[in-house]
């Protein structure tokens, strides 16, 4: 486990590589949205996917190890949504001009994505670093007496992500059932992850593990940065608007703040 003398966070919708895989997501569904074959539905499931690790890689907060993990996996799948428009090109009939954009994106997400690795191995703390001055946390005034707390029912992110649930679950249950085993059941996932390493973090925390408590709390952390990138595929693909966008992705931040004070509190502890 790394411990900081200072924890921050990125906010991952302001990084290079992540914009731009929105942008390919769109193109994709605009360009081959409409060739309905099941290689086509591989390749806007590789295309979320990119977005999905580029997130999870970010949303990593005490394992540059990790991160660099997610980094290398999003370089694949970008290679591969490359390689599935090429064959498009050459076996199916589609023109180049209307898919050159498609693989120019792709290609600028995999030298942000070298970049963004490269930098990750020069120091682990520096990635704390590497934020906006807005992005820093102030958690001086958040009173988390975690040693008092005896139910993980007690935790402020666990009642908040129960407030989550309560908006999210009536969306997905509206979903065209082709979704249903793609971006239903991959945000579901993603955000009961949130809560089920809260709820393990904090009992484990109870039996005097606190070096193990941190780590699901960082792991809560990244699903909270997962599920948040699902939340921008259900705005892209018009599931949710701009509204709902907002009141889930608002509740998710707050769920992340909270986070970050626990382990901020759990590593000096340990320290």
């Amino acid at each position: 486990m790394n411990t900081y003398e200072k924890i921050y966070y990125e906010n991952f919708r302001k990084k290079f590589a992540y914009v731009k895989t929105l942008e390919l997501i769109v193109k994709i569904n605009t360009i081959i949205g409409s060739y309905n074959t099941e290689k086509n539905m591989q390749i806007q499931k590789k295309a979320i996917k990119v977005a999905t690790e580029i997130a999870q890689g970010i949303g990593s907060i005490l394992s540059y190890e990790r991160r660099d993990f997610h980094y290398k996996v999003a370089i694949r799948c970008v290679y591969e949504v490359i390689k599935y428009i090429e064959d498009m090109v050459t076996n199916k009939g589609l023109k180049y001009e209307d898919v050159k954009e498609i693989l120019h994106n792709g290609e600028e997400i995999i030298k942000f994505l070298r970049t963004y690795r490269k930098n990750s191995r020069i120091k682990e703390n520096q990635l704390m670093k590497t934020v906006d001055v807005g992005d820093k946390l102030d958690i001086k005034n958040i009173q988390m007496e975690l040693d008092k707390i005896k139910d993980f029912r007690d935790l402020s992110a666990y009642k908040i992500i129960m407030d989550f649930f309560k908006i999210l679950y009536p969306i997905l249950a509206k979903l065209p059932e082709f979704e249903q085993y793609s971006v239903f059941s991959q945000t579901q996932r993603a955000s009961e992850s949130i809560v089920a390493n809260i709820a393990e973090g904090n009992g484990r925390g109870a039996c005097g593990y606190k070096k193990v408590e941190v780590n699901f709390y960082s792991i809560s952390f990244g699903s909270c940065t997962e599920t948040q990138c699902w939340l921008d595929v259900l705005k892209v693909k018009g599931y949710i608007d701009l509204q709902e966008h907002y009141q889930l992705d608002n509740l998710l931040e707050q769920i992340k703040k909270l986070l970050i004070s626990y382990i901020k509190r759990l590593t000096v502890e340990v320290a």
